[in-house]
């Protein structure tokens, strides 16, 4: 059974667990929800299916598919991904759930619609965050389950232009810094009294909630 819904708009494991061989999977004595993380790249769509397939079979449960959009001029493309990766791998065995949300933020996505015993499975070229980490090492950070990594299936879409996005981030950040530091530079010259030590106190917690929120703009 299939399901497409749409809305406008990890772990206390040292690592994600990585595969390759479904065939060396154990069976899950209870099922398990398997939460896919579908990436807006182009890709084998039949290698992914066919792995995806495999793992919710493997785990005895649904499969419960998360697109994240960050922009509108690939929504079309997003959702035909998601109903070919449903059509599929939901069968009489494995049911599937697809959501699109637009938006950048994967791990608040992810620990929306996560319940307790849920997988995570999410593909090894899916980066996130200021730094462009991997995902997969977010998530498994963040989150208390299991989360596997689909290999080599995805590549990085070489046309797109991420050069803006990466220059305002930095442009954002370094004026952030460069703001604080002349603000505490006038601190200094203050009397060393309560008050000034309230206000340089204040005004480093405040650079860092700044740049905390600006990283929070940008996948």
């Amino acid at each position: 059974m299939n399901k497409l819904t749409v809305s406008p708009a990890v772990l206390s494991l040292p690592g994600a667990t990585s595969y390759n061989d479904l065939a060396s999977l154990p069976a899950s004595e209870e099922p398990r929800r398997l939460i896919v993380l579908v990436p807006d790249s182009e890709g084998d769509v039949v290698g992914a299916a066919r792995k995806i397939w495999g793992l919710a079979n493997a785990l005895g449960g649904s499969v419960q598919f998360l697109a994240l959009c960050k922009d509108i001029d690939y929504e079309p493309r997003l959702r035909r991904h998601l109903v070919t990766l449903s059509a599929m791998v939901g069968d009489d065995i494995v049911m599937v759930e697809s959501k699109l949300e637009f938006g950048r933020n994967w791990l608040r996505f992810v620990n929306a619609n996560w319940h307790e015993g849920d997988v995570i499975a999410c593909f090894a070229e899916q980066k996130a965050g200021w730094l462009h980490r991997p995902l997969n090492q977010i998530l498994a950070s963040n989150i208390n389950t299991s989360v596997y990594v689909i290999n080599e299936l995805y590549q990085t879409d070489s046309k797109r232009s991420n050069w803006i996005p990466e220059t305002l981030m930095w442009a954002g950040a370094v004026g952030i810094i460069a703001g604080f530091f002349w603000l505490q530079s006038r601190l200094i010259q203050m009397p060393g009294d309560w008050a000034h030590n309230t206000l340089m106190y204040f005004s480093v917690f405040f650079e860092v909630f700044l740049l905390w929120g600006w990283n929070s703009l940008f996948p």
